[in-house]
């Protein structure tokens, strides 16, 4: 047989696993791919997927969804609501209930926005906003005289709470009474009141005056109406109204625990949805309705509200704010309104149009943060619809064997999440189920899979949830902790653990078959290896830590891992920083010295170098696999250097002497798993041992 020319092996530009091994054309396993050059010049890359670095510790668990609001980003986990700061410090806001995947929003009230989250399964509640400082007004009694059995009464009316308003508080005056006295039986009578204690009405007395505070459920529309039946006393009122104004009364008595959000009442039910537009929270209900706010407000009129209508069949999932409408998905539509600048009590907007394509599962769609402008969701049809902004038209994005994938979770009654992300210029969109993650490449157009070593030692999903802009990162949570990650382009592990980085070849069909597989070779980019030292940074600052030891604000803990050995050196004002200590990662931005005391303020300036290399970091490897069957069965990996750092001697990895070639064309597997930077540019096979590829 004559001798073949090196032949060109086929790798994937996105990743198509096949129902089975036989029909693949390749896998892309935390491998995305970039063009060299110009797109049409077809030369590309294939480099390791985004890693993942901890943004903030904490001690929750069940990872919901969260929002940048001012200098804090509110995270939500199960049955828990917490605040996160740039530093990473955790403060835990109370209990929020639900586990499901939230939609949270928030308003423009000023100084302090008002914050809502939505579980789907338990309703709105508020979980930031200004602390709510009681109206209040006075009521002085006077008179020159007290007779016995005369009658004084003050009126208290709510026209937002009528029935049962207004309420009559009486007192009849006796023997020996003064206008203190009076005062103190009148305020021991409101406080008593079950109607005035429901609607947040008390009062208090110093001597002749009564102060009656109403904590706003209702936005502080009570007022005063004094009336004296019989005798000569007076009630005078402060203001002159009686009105209790100047509250800042809006949904309730909010203290900073998670509270109930109904809408004053206006919403029966329970919310599955919430998002923000134009001044007004929209909240959604699955039988249709929604109700939307006053401007920057959490007052709601109860006539504020709309029912999406175009089909009869199908349950409103959610409301999305997104290129300036607001699109409510249902299980068969999506019904698209804009705003119409409409008074109140009329709902803002009006209907714009009904689109045909709706939303699988509330937690399926992604893209609508801030700064991603693009938006994607899974369909009734089981396939990921692409959007962007300006336009209302959409194409279907994802590749037949996610469609499948996606269909079938979803007949077994799995949860479906979307998160977005985007980093080094690029943007990506991850849907996950318990069984799999798949992540696309807005740029490319092309989809990767994304895998994840559990603590089990098994690969699962990819253990990155959500994803939304916070402190110039993209904030998500860990499925395999309570922690917070951010997405980290200079990081080649998630939080410490490897990566694999695999790429699998389509059948190299045009290879004879039963000709010798002489050797291989394979064009990745070497010299990579992770020299001992070669992580550093920089400190920014120090505090006692735990237990008093140092604890070090630096620039970036990407790349350290809890107990590497670290030498400090340079700081100036906490000088027992300096020296070589065993390290514990707190966040992103944060280590402590392991058997450190913290003494001295710190002044400026400081390094910290990680003696510590990660496993093979220092001699990267690739795992060279090869299948003669269509993928069925992979021969045992052959193990071939990557390059110590900055070795560059040679350019390919080879393998020789693979044997015959199948019938059904030899497929190849290439694992790495070290944490170092992984660039693969293409490979050829030959039947000459002598011919290299190009």
């Amino acid at each position: 047989m004559g001798v073949q020319q090196p032949t060109p092996i086929p790798w994937p530009l996105s990743s198509f696993p096949g129902t089975s091994g036989q029909e693949s054309e390749g896998r892309l396993i935390n491998v995305y791919v970039e063009p060299l050059g110009e797109l049409e010049q077809k030369k590309f890359k294939w480099v390791r997927s985004t890693g993942l670095s901890l943004f903030a510790a904490t001690a929750n668990s069940g990872y919901r969804g969260g929002l940048i609001v001012d200098l804090l980003s509110y995270e939500c986990w199960a049955a828990n609501a917490s605040t996160v700061d740039a530093g990473g410090n955790v403060v835990d806001i109370g209990a929020f209930p639900g586990t499901q995947k939230v939609s949270i929003a928030r308003n423009n009230a000023g100084p302090t926005p008002d914050v809502v989250a939505v579980d789907p399964g338990t309703g709105a509640y508020v979980i930031g906003s200004a602390p709510v400082l009681p109206a209040s007004a006075t009521a002085t009694i006077g008179g020159a005289t007290f007779n016995a059995a005369d009658v004084i009464t003050i009126d208290i009316l709510n026209p937002a709470l009528s029935p049962p308003f207004p309420v009559s508080i009486s007192y009849t005056v006796v023997g020996g009474d003064t206008a203190a006295t009076v005062a103190a039986a009148l305020n021991a009578l409101i406080n008593a009141n079950a109607t005035l204690i429901a609607a947040n009405v008390t009062s208090t007395v110093l001597g002749a005056v009564l102060t009656i505070h109403h904590q706003g459920t209702i936005g502080n529309q009570t007022y005063l109406v004094g009336a004296v039946t019989t005798g000569s006393e007076t009630i005078t009122f402060a203001p002159t109204s009686g009105d209790l104004s100047g509250g800042q009364g809006t949904f309730g008595a909010f203290s900073g625990i998670p509270t109930a959000y109904t809408g004053q009442g206006a919403m029966s039910g329970v919310a599955n949805s919430v998002c923000f537009q134009d001044g007004y929270l929209f909240f959604t209900f699955p039988g249709g309705l929604v109700f939307a706010t006053e401007i920057n407000s959490l007052l709601m009129n109860g006539l504020t509200y709309i029912t999406v209508q175009a089909k009869s069949d199908v349950t409103l999932l959610r409301g999305i704010a997104f290129s300036g409408l607001l699109m409510l998905f249902t299980t068969g539509s999506c019904e698209v309104w804009q705003d119409a600048a409409l008074a109140a009590p009329n709902f803002p907007y009006s209907r714009l149009v009904v689109l045909e394509t709706g939303l699988i599962q509330s937690a399926a769609i992604a893209g609508f943060e801030t700064g991603f402008a693009e938006l994607l969701w899974v369909a009734q049809d089981f396939g990921v619809h692409w959007m962007t902004a300006g336009a209302l038209t959409q194409i279907k994005a994802s590749p037949p064997d996610l469609d499948l994938l996606i269909e079938a979770q979803v007949r077994l009654g799995n949860t479906l999440e979307a998160g977005a992300y985007i980093i080094g210029g690029k943007k990506f969109w991850a849907l996950s189920s318990p069984a799999w993650t798949w992540e696309f490449n807005l740029s490319t157009r092309k989809w990767t899979e994304r895998w994840s070593l559990t603590p089990a030692g098994v690969y699962g999903r990819w253990r990155a949830t959500g994803g939304h802009p916070a402190f110039g990162k993209w904030l998500m949570g860990d499925e395999q902790s309570g922690n917070m990650l951010f997405a980290d382009d200079t990081n080649r592990t998630e939080a410490g653990t490897p990566i694999l980085y695999r790429i699998e070849s389509g059948p190299v069909k045009k290879f004879p078959a039963q000709q010798r597989v002489a050797r291989a070779d394979f064009d990745f980019v070497v010299g990579v290896g992770q020299a001992v030292g070669s992580v550093t940074t920089n400190v920014k600052g120090s505090v006692a830590g735990t237990g008093g030891v140092v604890r070090l604000t630096v620039a970036t803990t990407a790349n350290m891992s809890t107990n590497d050995e670290a030498i400090v050196s340079g700081v100036t004002g906490t000088t027992e920083a300096n020296g070589t200590w065993p390290i514990t990662v707190i966040d992103g931005t944060h280590i402590e010295l392991q058997g450190s005391v913290y003494a001295n303020a710190y002044v400026a300036a400081g390094v910290v170098i990680d003696l510590t290399s990660p496993p093979n970091a220092q001699n990267p490897q690739v795992a060279i696999s090869m299948s003669k069957d269509g993928g069925q069965n992979w021969g045992n990996p052959l193990i071939r250097p990557l390059g110590a750092q900055a070795n560059v001697l040679r350019s390919r990895v080879s393998v020789m002497n693979m044997g015959l070639s199948g019938t059904m064309g030899c497929r190849w597997r290439l694992d790495v798993t070290d944490m170092v930077y992984a660039s693969f540019l293409g490979a050829t096979q030959s039947s000459d041992i002598r011919m290299v590829g190009s």
